[in-house]
């Protein structure tokens, strides 16, 4: 009987680790492509203002509180603008350069500030140590 409740116990470890083991929207990288990162913790701060991520000034995704998504993007110098969803900031997009190279990845923070008028997005380029483990509390989003 001690055998089979032993069994038992490893076998739901065991389960439990394969069940974790593959974040959900994780991709492969692709040789052709770069994989870029965009994601956004959770935040008090302008939490219910949706934020729209532009690549070269074509929209790509969306970013909610608490969300990430990536991007297969093509190799060399890309823009990445991030801007509140309800916004009208032509000319104005807030966002970082990344020297994007197939095969690899790249991750890109957004953080809401709130300002006396409106929510804007602050943009940082961070490195794979500090965005993986913040991106693995996050809940995946199309990007849609």
């Amino acid at each position: 009987m001690k055998l089979l409740s032993l069994f038992g116990v490893l076998f739901l470890g065991l389960s439990g680790c394969a069940a974790t083991s593959a974040p959900v929207g994780e991709p492969g990288n692709r040789s052709d492509k770069g994989t870029v990162y965009f994601y956004r913790n959770t935040d008090y701060e302008g939490q219910e203002t949706d934020f729209l991520v532009k690549e070269n000034g074509t929209t790509i995704g969306k970013l909610g509180n608490g969300t990430y998504f990536y991007h297969y993007a093509a190799p060399g110098r890309q823009f990445y603008a991030v801007v509140p969803e309800s916004a009208d900031v032509t000319g104005k997009e807030n966002g970082r350069f990344v020297m994007v190279v197939a095969g690899e990845s790249h991750y890109v923070q957004a953080i809401a500030q709130q300002t006396p008028y409106t929510v804007r997005a602050l943009v940082y380029v961070k490195y794979p140590q500090q965005a993986r483990p913040a991106i693995k509390r996050l809940t995946y989003r199309d990007g849609r």
